[in-house]
């Protein structure tokens, strides 16, 4: 299929279990609201708060895709749990294969890990920002370019580099001081 036809394809198979599934309210409450999937193109991430509730959203999800003729991609599906116990396991399965459980992964560029904290997320944004830095900073410490031009240069090239995904991060003291140390070197 050609992407756009693709993702309307998706997206209706994706809205008939998001009816059944709020009907038997899976999912996580956010805001007030349940929601039971979060997606991006095909990158689609399923989420409950049992291992129960996941293993009934991927078998809705499974068969609404068959009756699409259609199949989830069970070698490229991973379960991460994120828990205060790093030792939780779910046991998920499509048919009768069992999914892989994973520590952390990446969705959309930023890494999400079981234990829920960004610790290895903000370092690596900001090792990533700080190249971004070092391929302009001929540019960045030029004295032929007035600080206010700089400082939108910065913010352009350098912290959304650094702040890509950070809706998602969670921030401690740690981090935060990090954060600021990195803001003071640029």
């Amino acid at each position: 299929l050609s992407p756009p036809l693709f993702n309307c394809y998706i997206e209706e198979v994706i809205n008939i279990v998001k009816a059944k599934l709020t009907r038997l309210n899976i999912g996580v409450k956010i805001g007030g609201e349940i929601v039971s999937m979060i997606r991006f193109a095909d990158d689609i991430v399923v989420i409950a708060e049992s291992e129960g509730d996941i293993q009934h959203e991927v078998e809705e999800m499974d068969e609404t895709l068959r009756t699409s003729e259609m199949k989830i991609n069970s070698t490229k599906t991973k379960i991460l749990v994120c828990a205060r116990d790093p030792k939780v396991k779910a046991d998920v399965y499509i048919g009768n294969q069992k999914l892989e459980q994973v520590e952390e992964m990446v969705y959309l560029g930023s890494k999400i890990t079981s234990d829920g904290k960004s610790v290895h997320e903000i370092k690596q944004r900001i090792a990533l920002a700080k190249i971004a830095f070092s391929k302009k900073q001929k540019l960045l410490t030029s004295k032929r370019i007035h600080l206010n031009i700089k400082k939108r240069l910065i913010k352009t090239y350098v912290w959304s580099v650094a702040t890509y995904g950070c809706e998602t991060w969670v921030i401690n003291d740690t981090e935060k001081k990090k954060l600021e140390a990195f803001e003071m070197w640029c």
